[in-house]
């Protein structure tokens, strides 16, 4: 006998329980992404979370020098009260990046993201 035999009815709760999170993670967006310091090599970022009810665990920031292409992973806040991010590795003076913020949370061992929010800066010349 197991010592503690699978209950599928708690099984079943959880995992609706999960689905349930999961949506509305993916429900929650990324909102006010505002860049209010840009000088010619530094970029500032902020953001909001949308008022969903749900809670994110941090939040990952893409860059790009197209809109709807090439962006790399710059950055992995460790938490969710970190709601900016300094930007000041491989800019140019006026030079024009697109970026992209959504959040995260691991949801029963995986990872789920909200949709990204995108802005586009030009760096002063």
């Amino acid at each position: 006998e197991p010592e503690h035999p699978s209950n599928p009815d708690e099984d079943n709760a959880e995992a609706v329980k999960n689905a349930k999170i999961k949506a509305g993670i993916e429900a929650t967006k990324v909102v006010s992404l505002k860049a209010p310091e840009v000088s010619r090599k530094r970029v500032k970022l902020t953001w909001k979370k949308s008022n969903s009810g749900y809670r994110v665990d941090s939040y990952q920031i893409w860059r790009s020098t197209k809109k709807s292409s090439g962006y790399t992973k710059i950055f992995t806040s460790t938490s969710a009260s970190h709601k900016y991010y300094v930007n000041t590795k491989g800019l140019e003076p006026g030079k024009t990046y697109w970026y992209k913020v959504r959040g995260m949370r691991r949801v029963d061992g995986k990872l789920v993201y909200t949709p990204f929010t995108k802005i586009c800066v030009t760096t002063k010349k």
